[in-house]
């Protein structure tokens, strides 16, 4: 029965490519399985061409917040929800808390992740750091031009690397390529926009272990890799929210007041 539902699900899936096929093409799933290999290269094309233009929309929509954001609000909505999670927890009296705490560590968690990115964005866009930042993280494409070649396309060059254009390259790598839960390429992002290393590895390994404990929660209920279910309450809960404190007034103080 498993197996079946397998071929269901996996059918279901393909049907948007087997209907732009047969519309774009003329040809169904009864046709010779030939005639289908520069169909369906051509179908990834065009979904390869969406997500990238969908992509671009969103980095141009970050970029029309972000430029208008100080690094300040990022801080002020991460206090925001950080009480408002302490509040709740304090108050709340759970059935099962068993199941309860999982939730929360979960969500507090996210809570840190996603400050992470609200304030590396902030602090790149609009706290002065985009070109560096740029430059030291490679997001552009290392290309030779001769000085014939600039003369040339000097214009060009120009309207590629403006900041605007720099802004949304940025944002579409900050949204999609980095996972805030990975404290050493958190870290990186900082480094590269202030240009020195921080000071981040005593406050790194403690929040670590809730950065795991969140993966066990998600992916295996609460159990490592070994099977061992990790024993999640209110103190570990209040642990997680200490770790995630020390980490970002480390990380603040590192980064000081800039772009405030």
């Amino acid at each position: 029965m498993g197996s079946v539902k397998r071929q269901m699900e996996e059918d279901e899936a393909l049907l948007p490519m087997y209907e732009w096929i047969e519309e774009n093409y003329g040809i169904n799933e009864d046709d010779d399985p030939s005639d289908w290999s520069d169909a369906v290269d051509e179908y990834e094309g065009y979904i390869h061409n969406i997500q990238e233009r969908e992509a671009y929309y969103h980095a141009a929509e970050e970029y029309d917040f972000y430029i208008h954001q100080a690094v300040g609000g990022a801080d002020v909505r991460f206090n925001e929800k950080l009480i408002e999670f302490k509040d709740y927890l304090t108050t709340e009296r759970p059935r099962n808390p068993a199941i309860f705490y999982k939730m929360c560590i979960a969500h507090v968690v996210t809570i840190f992740e996603t400050y992470m990115e609200d304030l590396a964005k902030s602090l790149i866009i609009n706290g002065g750091f985009l070109r560096p930042f740029v430059l030291a993280s490679n997001l552009l494409t290392s290309k030779q031009y001769s000085l014939k070649e600039i003369m040339i396309k000097k214009d060009e060059i120009q309207e590629k690397t403006t900041d605007k254009m720099l802004s949304e390259l940025a944002l579409k790598h900050l949204s999609k390529d980095v996972l805030y839960h990975d404290l050493t390429k958190v870290a990186n992002i900082f480094e590269y926009a202030m240009g020195r290393a921080l000071k981040l590895s005593a406050v790194e390994k403690p929040l670590n272990r809730f950065m795991y404990l969140r993966h066990d929660v998600i992916h295996r209920d609460g159990a490592n890799h070994k099977g061992t279910e990790a024993r999640i309450d209110i103190q570990v809960v209040d642990e997680a929210i200490t770790a995630m404190e020390n980490y970002t007034s480390q990380l603040r103080s590192e980064i000081g007041h800039l772009g405030d």
